[in-house]
């Protein structure tokens, strides 16, 4: 193993690379990954690797774990100059990195060879950056940097030219915003556009609430590995009436309408259970609303849906960019990814074609198409 001293590099020969923060409780310092120009700042936010946003936008950078990437440099851009490593000291744990006496970062190469850069020099920083990955004269080098600011994540995050988003949810105008980096843990509003991961855990539900004065009915678009596409749900279609509320052998069940609070001001809800296993590529919630229920837009009754993972994290996607057109039936809020790092929400918020009553099609890459799958029968 070579140990890199604050400043020294050395050349890397492997395009396989596991970058692993080491010497740290659970939970105290997160990690962040950041893909670089010549002018040490990110292309676009999708840039930034780390909880919330677990790969690259070409996949080059893969978050493996809370504290572990797996980089593969062959498929790094030509505009990606640098790959940073970076660490912050979680927002609910006080003190700075120096605390942290055995902080360091190590590259395990495919040839078994192992490159460790402690951090070195830190005094009162939160945040800081570790180590960093390099083009030098058509090769690859790593370097111990160990450099950092004491405003922490959003010092390090601006710094490389992200734009922060962690401020409460307002309401967004008609056009959306460019998408932003959402940092937070624990309760977590998406707009769309916006993806997050939390932690996979034995059982997740996806709930699906609105105002009671109208009805919404909710089923589950299932994708497996062999491409399938499974439906749980609680009414058939046009072309099949029959239906069956649980799929995937008992993974996804339809839980039927769990309860509708009494009052003009009450949320009605449905829910879906989770129980994700290597088989389900994903799974996708639609909130319906036929004719026969009368008219009433997705924006007036305020739909909106939650996946929450028994652990704390809760993630939410509102029916935030809906017309006010009273003939629109179908919303997918969310798609809810199985991937092997842990639960991905992606917030895309599609919205059928106004009169339509057809299902959205969910192809075997994962690709949705509203209004081409088949007619729901009216319940």
């Amino acid at each position: 193993m070579t140990t890199l001293t604050r400043g020294a590099n050395i050349g890397i020969d492997t395009a396989a690379t596991t970058l692993a923060v080491t010497g740290t409780a659970p939970g105290s310092v997160d990690l962040f990954v950041f893909q670089l120009g010549d002018n040490r700042k990110v292309r676009s936010d999708d840039d930034l690797v780390f909880f919330n946003n677990p790969r690259s936008p070409e996949g080059a950078v893969m978050l493996v774990s809370s504290g572990q990437v797996r980089v593969d440099l062959h498929a790094v851009p030509a505009a990606v100059a640098r790959i940073v490593v970076a660490v912050a000291v979680d927002g609910s744990v006080p003190g700075p990195l120096s605390s942290v006496p055995s902080l360091a970062v190590t590259a395990s190469q495919a040839t078994g060879a192992v490159v460790t850069a402690p951090a070195v020099g830190l005094t009162t920083e939160r945040s800081a950056v570790l180590l960093e990955v390099y083009r030098y004269n058509g090769r690859w080098k790593v370097r111990n940097v160990s450099a950092g600011w004491e405003g922490g994540l959003a010092a390090l995050v601006t710094e490389h030219g992200v734009t922060v988003d962690d401020a409460p949810a307002v309401p967004a105008p008609a056009a959306a915003p460019p998408t932003q980096v959402n940092l937070a843990k624990g309760k977590i509003n998406l707009d769309k556009g916006q993806r997050v991961s939390m932690a996979k855990t034995a059982a997740i539900t996806a709930t699906v609430s609105w105002n009671s004065e109208t009805d919404y009915d909710v089923y589950a678009l299932v994708l497996f590995r062999d491409g399938h596409v499974e439906t749980a749900a609680q009414f058939g279609t046009a072309d099949n009436p029959y239906f069956t509320p649980v799929v995937a052998a008992g993974a996804v069940r339809h839980c039927g309408d769990i309860g509708r609070d009494a009052g003009r001001r009450g949320r009605a809800v449905e829910k879906v259970e989770i129980r994700l296993n290597d088989d389900i590529v994903c799974v996708v919630p639609v909130a319906y609303s036929a004719q026969s229920n009368g008219t009433g837009s997705f924006h007036r009754y305020k739909v909106s849906l939650a996946v929450d993972n028994g652990a704390g994290d809760v993630v939410t996607v509102d029916a935030r960019h809906a017309q006010r057109h009273d003939n629109i039936y179908t919303c997918v809020p969310a798609i809810v990814w199985n991937r092997a790092h842990g639960v991905e929400i992606d917030a895309v918020e599609l919205y059928s074609r106004p009169n339509s009553e057809y299902r959205p099609l969910l192809d075997h890459r994962g690709q949705l198409t509203m209004d081409a799958g088949p007619l729901n029968l009216y319940k």
